[in-house]
């Protein structure tokens, strides 16, 4: 019982944590300023500059880890629309907040978490690389300024063909180094490095949240419909067959509950290629397109 409870405790405690970041599954857009943009509910961009001429940098990506859309956020190369109308490359950037230029940029938060992660699958042009930053602040009364509390930040590189997780552990700096609380928190990503920016770069973010990427094992093995699969024990391919009506995507998970591939479906069977697996263990989910688990079951790799 004492188990049964503590896990429950830190369940509700992550729930909690993910809460607060604003739309962190990017399932919320704007469509105020359609059909010139759309801007994550809760986020901002520079698309708010595009009503003067510049390009809009931020956009809804159908292309999503889970649920129906991410957010993605483009290096774009274009003239600029004021003298001396000169060629321009500019990062994109989105960040928590209403309004890019006077805020306010974050939203309330006053835990001291361990690490954030978020699922990003990045196109990069050339030697360009992505990165997606979090930083914590803390209200100086004496300087009337906000001030740094702890930063976490990772860099994406590769081109990735599917989503990955990505994870950063969080700084601390003096004084906060081994005690004491921010109260706000603001989250940055931006699709290129800013001191030598590559147009065409985009990169695609869901799912950000204070704990790691894993998801329930219960979730995949508990009340859901088993398919037709083969073969199990698996080496390089495995096939469903007579997938459900509602069917949207596969996911594979190790035991950990490490999502490892996703393939979305278009019909009633589906094949997917899992050489890049280790031998072990792994559940699949079939999703609808609410991100709801329609059908689960158990296979094995073996070489």
């Amino acid at each position: 019982m004492k188990k049964l409870l503590t896990v429950a405790i830190l369940f509700m405690v992550n729930l909690s944590l993910k809460a607060q970041i604003p739309n962190p599954s990017f399932e919320c857009w704007d469509t105020t300023h359609l059909p010139q943009y759309e801007e994550p509910c809760s986020w901002t961009s520079y698309n708010l500059f595009s009503n003067q001429g510049y390009p809009v940098f931020v956009y809804k990506s159908a292309d999503s880890h889970n649920g129906n859309s991410a957010i993605e956020v483009r290096t774009v190369g274009y003239t600029n629309p004021f003298p001396p109308y000169n060629p321009l490359v500019d990062v994109g950037l989105a960040q928590t907040g209403t309004n890019y230029q006077n805020g306010p940029n974050g939203f309330q938060y006053t835990q001291r978490p361990t690490l954030f992660s978020a699922w990003v699958k990045y196109m990069p042009q050339g030697v360009d690389s992505a990165e997606v930053k979090m930083k914590l602040y803390k209200w100086n009364n004496s300087t009337h300024q906000p001030q740094d509390v702890a930063h976490a930040e990772f860099y994406v590189k590769t081109t990735d063909s599917v989503y990955h997780c990505k994870m950063a552990t969080f700084i601390y700096v003096s004084p906060f180094t081994t005690s004491g609380n921010p109260d706000t928190a603001s989250v940055y990503i931006s699709s290129s490095f800013p001191n030598n920016p590559t147009a065409g770069s985009i990169i695609r973010v869901d799912d950000i949240s204070f704990t790691n990427c894993t998801v329930g094992i219960n979730d995949l093995t508990n009340d859901n419909v088993p398919l037709h699969f083969y073969p199990n024990p698996a080496a390089d391919l495995i096939s469903f067959s007579s997938l459900p009506v509602s069917a949207d995507r596969v996911k594979l998970f190790e035991i950990t509950g490490k999502m490892v591939a996703v393939e979305a479906v278009s019909g009633s069977n589906l094949k997917m290629d899992i050489k890049i697996l280790n031998p072990g263990i792994y559940f699949y989910g079939v999703y609808d397109e609410n991100n709801k688990v329609v059908a689960s079951g158990k296979f094995s790799v073996v070489r």
